[in-house]
Order: C-alpha cells, then structure tokens, then sequence
C-alpha cells in the first residue's frame, strides 16, 4: 500500500510542468560557445579534410567546402532531428493503449453493515481491425517526407556553394582582366603625359587619360572586393575562421557541350526530387485518415473486462467477463469520412500539381542551359576571333611603325573588355548548369 502511494504521489509531481521563461542572457551565451566552437575548430578531422589544404596549397575545392558546410550546417541539422522525431513516431504508433484497473462497487453501507464487497476489474482497450497498422504507415511515410526535406535543404546547400566557386573562378579571372585594363590604362596615361611635353598632346587628353586609369583602377577594386564577398561567403557556410583558402577551379566555367535530354532529365527529376516524396507522404497519411475514420463508422467492441468481486465469504469463483460495444446509430462518423475523402483528394491534386511544376521547372533550366550554351559559342565564334584579329594586326602595325601607340592600346583594351564580355556568358552558363543539376534533385551527384 505504501508503495502504491508513493508511486501516485511521484505520477502527480512528474505530472506539474512548469514552463522556462525566454531568457535573452542564455541565447547569448549558447551564441558565443557557437561562436568560439566554430573558431576553435580545425578543418582537419572533419570529414577528412586536411587543414595544410584549407591554408596552405591550392586551397578547399569546391566538394570540401560543401562537406564542411554540412557538417556546420544548423538548417540541415535541425531537419535531420526533425526527420529522426518522426521516425521515433513509428514506434509510438505501433504501441496499444493501457489497460486500466477498476475498482468499483465499494459501499460505504456495507462497510457499516460488515458486508464490505469491491469489484476489481482488468480492463483491456481492443483496437479496431487495422487501425494499428494504418497509423504506423502514415507514420512511416511521415518520417520519409521529414527525411526528403533534410535532403532538398542539403540540395540547396550545394547549389549555393558550387554557385559561389563558379563566381570565385570567374572573379578571379576577371581580376587579372582587370589589372591588364589598369596596365593599359597607365601605358596611356604615360604616353600621353610625354607627348605632352612635347606639345604633341593637350593637358585635356592626359586629364582624360588621368580618368580612364583612376576609373580602370576602382574597377579593379570592386573586382577585388566581390572576390573578398565570394571568399567570405564560403568561409561562413564553411564554419570556418582565420585564414583560409579556397581553390580556384577554371573548370567550374567548362562549357555544358552534350546533348540534353529533355525527358531524361524530368524523370530523374521525378525520382529524386524531395518534394515529391512529401507530397506521397501526404497523401498516405490522408489515406490512412480515410482508413481510420471509416473504421468508426462499424461497430466493435471497444474492451474488454475482467472482473472479480471481492467481499467476505466470497468464493475464488467470483470471476466475471463484460465487454463493451459501439454501436454507430446517432453518428455514422459520415462527416468525418467526407472530410478525410476531401483531404486524399487535395493530396492528389498537390502531388499532380508538383509532378507538372517540376517538369516545368526542369524544362526552364534545359532551355536556359542550352541558350547561355549558344550565347558562350557565339561570342567564342564571333567576337573573340575578331578582337584578336584586331589585337594582331595592331601588333604588326606598331612593329612597322603604322599605327598610333594610343590606337594600339585602345584596341587592347577592347579585347580585355570583349573577354570579360566572355567570362560574364561563361558564368552564367556554369550557374545554369548548377541550377539545373539542383532542379534534377540529385543533392550528392
């Protein structure tokens, strides 16, 4: 009896929650252990990663950064508890109700008259004929859509990561076009001052060459400081702090030459993409609604008993057997039934709908694919050829003694501008490439 009481009064204590105010101290203190963790941590040992290579050497290539950016990842992190919450859900789905213990039938007469009796029962719920099983499917389904959004959040990680190296390579690049531009500029600017002195050339035209170096020179700043932008951008999805570096990958602006095939394309889209898996996850679940609601339109028994009256003189036969059943005659749970009916019928809309956006969606990236692909091919058969053509014949012209120094250098010019014109198209042809590998869903391909 003790015991009893103790276990009641330990189920009431547990029972008292009490609710931890929000406490701005405490976010600022998880903050800075975030904060000097992420400070303290050393690329190597995390997912085989080196740290003479985030320092030293050519750098973190673009694979590595994204493997550490989702080891620091706490979007990703917070959908893997998600996805791993659910999937405790499946267990707690398969579990069956408690029996109860009843204990009833205790007058306070026969107390007084000497007759006391109690009636002790041992109550069992009975579940409904596969209601167990169609929770602990939707349950299963639940977890496989929280699980694909885990996946569509990595998947977008990627794509931002291979879209920053892609900009690292093309900025990179454009610097050293941009410091040629700042040598030509300062070649100018130079000969004009001597031709100057000579009275061959106006104070105007070496003020205006003084404009065109100090404009070549902030545009080589801005270019430095996008590359910095890009560089900072990786280090922050990296988690990491100090100095490091990132390589430089020329292929990441490759031209995309093959073929696509349109409809290849969308059914790998279909198979992989996460939405569609919790779209499906859904739609089982409403299923599994429609199952449970269907099955409280039936009769069944609802438990069963068994009871044992005890009281003075009373015989070890004293055992009984009760049942209790449902009998759907006022409400046949229809209202139920139509609403969960009406849910399917939205899930299967939903699902059709992101089947049709996806094929859309992938249909817009091939399509920019393969026109940034001919807008690259037609600046590398038109304009480059011409620009260097012109950059030849300048050269022979000056070796004869032909053409103007400042001509020359004016058409150099140009063909740094026409080349920058080419990494531009270049970019965003490798930034179609990627958005249409994200569109596909295959998050590690």
């Amino acid at each position: 009896m003790a015991r009893a009481v103790i276990a009641l009064g330990l189920g009431v204590a547990s029972g008292c929650f009490h609710a931890t105010p929000y406490s701005p101290a405490a976010a600022q203190e998880q903050w800075r252990a975030l904060r000097d963790a992420s400070a303290e941590r050393a690329p190597r040992g995390r997912e085989g990663i080196d740290a003479d290579a985030a320092t030293a050497g050519p750098g973190l290539t673009a694979e590595q950064t994204y493997a550490l950016a989702l080891a620091n990842s706490s979007e990703v992190a917070a959908l893997e508890a998600l996805a791993e919450t659910s999937s405790a859900e499946i267990q707690a789905a398969r579990q069956l109700e408690n029996p109860q213990l009843r204990l009833t039938g205790f007058d306070v007469d026969d107390v007084i008259s000497s007759q006391p009796a109690l009636n002790i029962g041992l109550r069992m719920p009975i579940p409904r004929p596969g209601t167990i099983r169609a929770r602990v499917a939707g349950a299963k389904v639940a977890a496989e859509g929280r699980r694909s959004l885990s996946a569509d959040a990595r998947r977008l990680l990627r794509e931002r990561v291979f879209k920053l190296y892609a900009r690292l390579a093309m900025r990179s690049a454009e610097l050293e076009q941009a410091a040629q531009v700042v040598a030509l500029r300062d070649e100018r600017r130079v000969q004009l001052a001597a031709r100057a002195e000579q009275a061959v050339a106006t104070s105007v035209d070496v003020a205006m060459a003084e404009v065109l170096y100090a404009e070549a020179k902030q545009a080589e700043a801005e270019v430095r400081i996008e590359l910095a932008d890009v560089e900072e951008e990786l280090a922050r999805l990296a988690g990491t702090r100090g100095a490091v570096k990132f390589q430089v990958d020329p292929a990441q602006l490759r031209v995309e030459s093959a073929a696509l095939d349109r409809d290849a394309l969308i059914d790998r889209a279909l198979e992989s993409r996460p939405e569609l898996h919790a779209a499906h996850a859904q739609l089982v679940e409403a299923q599994a609604q429609v199952h449970l609601a269907r099955s409280e339109a039936w009769p069944w028994f609802e438990w069963a008993q068994l009871q044992y009256r005890a009281a003075p003189g009373g015989t070890p036969t004293a055992f009984g057997f009760g049942v209790a059943l449902t009998l759907p005659i006022l409400s046949w749970n229809r209202g139920a039934i139509k609403a969960s009916r009406a849910t399917v019928r939205q899930r299967e809309l939903e699902e059709r709908a992101r089947i049709v956006a996806i094929a859309g969606e992938v249909d817009e990236a091939v399509g920019r694919v393969e026109r940034t692909a001919a807008r690259v091919a037609e600046l590398e058969r038109e304009l480059l050829p011409a620009v260097e053509e012109a950059t030849r014949q300048a050269e022979a012209a000056i070796a004869t003694g032909a053409l103007d120094p400042l001509v020359a250098n004016e058409i150099q010019v140009r063909a740094v501008t026409a080349r920058r014109t080419h990494l531009a198209a270049l970019l965003e042809h490798r930034e179609a490439v990627i958005e249409l590998d994200t569109v596909i869903g295959e998050a590690d391909p």
